[in-house]
């Protein structure tokens, strides 16, 4: 249940835990007495509050739960994760002005709204270049007012919608005389799959990286993020001296918006033969060694011989060639999706079709008489 200190549930991704305690929550808060609800509640929020607080003040109660960072809360989620369930399920048990009031209700109803929202949020003003605590405030008022417009267009509506189709689904009616409610329902659990495997098949991605060097030194790629390159979205592989190799560079979760190739941290000369993008189930894509243009510290870049030879400058550490060519795109992919999600829907319809049936003559032969 622990690994690494954080709280984890067979070995599952450490949010996929909150997930689970909420959904117990819900089917056993009832058996907690109105009178325990109260006391807990309070605990448990004065808890979260005081663990939370850097102040030396605190120092030795977070000494006591080993807290010593401020960290995001699922750092510790050994502890903040019981205190939050316990939280949860006393104050369903009581009515409260604290807890009760209309914001707060507000708050809980927008809940997966600021989920989403928080850290688009909290990129976007971090690029306005707010600080300190006038950071945090633009932070919430934006992110709620986010999640109360998205939850009036977009969650309430869709919500209501959910009920119509789950009332046709279980009245059997069609819906424009002629499709079915189990077939809209097959359709959008059969696209939810498939644009899953997309993002899984666009956000994966490994370069491989066929080169020679005149010095051992490092290769890297970079792919571009908001518009320009950071180390946070790069690959790094070491390279020998005087000899051709192969290099495998991975990328988990950076969609490709533009590649930024560094050969080396040397000066010297450094020859290239292919440069492949893969994507997961896809056939390798090819990179064009000449769409490679030269940036920062290039004297010279030569192609002959079937590969691209790049000259860094005599004293600069860091040649730098960046990628203006045709970039492996989404295109292709959600073609895929877009495919995948129909062929399967239609292929659950067959299924459903022929199961139906068979029922039916099963029930129809045991209704025979003999």
């Amino acid at each position: 249940m622990f690994e690494n200190g954080l709280l984890s549930v067979f070995r599952a991704n450490d949010f996929f835990a909150p997930f689970l305690l909420g959904m117990a929550a819900v089917h056993i808060y009832e058996r907690v007495p109105p009178r325990l609800a109260t006391v807990t509640a309070y605990a448990g929020l004065t808890m979260i509050m005081l663990l939370s607080t850097f102040q030396p003040w605190t120092e030795p109660l977070r000494q006591l739960f080993g807290i010593q960072s401020p960290v995001a809360m699922y750092g510790y989620g050994e502890v903040f994760y019981p205190l939050c369930f316990l939280l949860v399920l006393s104050v369903s048990r009581f009515q409260s002005c604290v807890f009760g009031n209309r914001w707060l209700r507000l708050l809980g109803v927008c809940g997966y709204g600021i989920y989403l929202w928080h850290p688009l949020t909290i990129d976007l003003v971090r690029d306005w270049g707010i600080e300190g605590h006038l950071y945090q405030l633009v932070c919430y008022v934006l992110n709620f007012a986010l999640a109360i417009a998205t939850y009036l267009v977009i969650e309430k509506p869709g919500i209501d919608l959910g009920k119509r189709v789950s009332r046709w689904v279980r009245d059997g009616r069609p819906l424009l005389r002629v499709i079915q409610p189990v077939w809209i329902c097959l359709l959008v659990v059969t696209t939810f799959i498939a644009v899953r495997q997309s993002y899984l098949v666009e956000n994966k991605i490994e370069f491989h990286v066929e080169m020679w060097s005149s010095q051992q030194t490092v290769t890297k790629i970079y792919l571009k993020n908001r518009g320009y390159y950071s180390e946070d979205h790069t690959a790094v592989a070491p390279i020998a001296a005087n000899l051709w190799q192969t290099l495998y560079l991975p990328l988990v979760d950076q969609p490709v918006r533009g590649i930024r190739f560094d050969p080396g941290e040397a000066d010297g000369e450094y020859r290239v033969r292919r440069i492949v993008a893969k994507f997961p189930m896809f056939e390798p894509v090819p990179l064009d060694l000449e769409s490679f243009k030269p940036h920062l510290g290039i004297s010279g870049v030569s192609h002959n011989n079937g590969y691209l030879t790049v000259y860094a400058k005599p004293g600069h550490a860091d040649p730098i060639l960046i990628y203006d060519g045709a970039i492996p795109q989404v295109a292709t992919i959600w073609t895929f999706t877009i495919i995948a999600a129909v062929a399967g829907a239609l292929l659950l319809v067959v299924v459903f079709r022929l199961i139906d049936g068979l029922i039916q003559r099963m029930s129809w032969g045991q209704q025979r008489p003999a």
